[in-house]
């Protein structure tokens, strides 16, 4: 019987391999890429909520209908939101930056982590997906 981490992280990385492959499709996969393997810099350093501030200016900011920032936005919105997320988002959160900030010390530390982990797998598919 698989352990709870091990459910955890093959949620993490089943959700992760969708979301490259679609970066893939969409042609974006090699700025996919590079912005996931970023992003964790950006977070340890400004901390989540700037970090995802920063990005979704650049997603409003991009007259691209789907670039890179708004991809990797709305896929870690998305993986924040699923129920296999460890803390799952509650029902219609509205704005994940505005939500994030409120948070109490210990969940916005839980919600930062969890967010490093989930970007691990998005960097390793993106990666092995631009190797193809």
């Amino acid at each position: 019987m698989a352990s709870n981490r091990n459910k955890l992280e093959h949620g993490r990385a089943s959700v992760a391999m969708v979301h490259a492959e679609a970066a893939r499709q969409a042609g974006k996969l090699k700025e996919y890429a590079s912005l996931a393997k970023r992003t964790p810099m950006l977070i340890k350093t400004n901390g989540l909520g700037a970090a995802l501030a920063f990005i979704k200016a650049k997603r409003n900011a991009s007259d691209k209908s789907r670039n890179e920032h708004r991809m990797l936005y709305e896929d870690l919105k998305s993986w924040l939101a699923d129920q296999r997320c460890p803390l799952p988002l509650p029902p219609n959160t509205g704005d994940l930056v505005a939500y994030l900030i409120e948070l109490d010390s210990p969940d916005y530390r839980a919600y930062t982590l969890e967010t490093l982990a989930y970007l691990t797998w998005v960097r390793r598919f993106s990666e092995g997906l631009s190797k193809d």
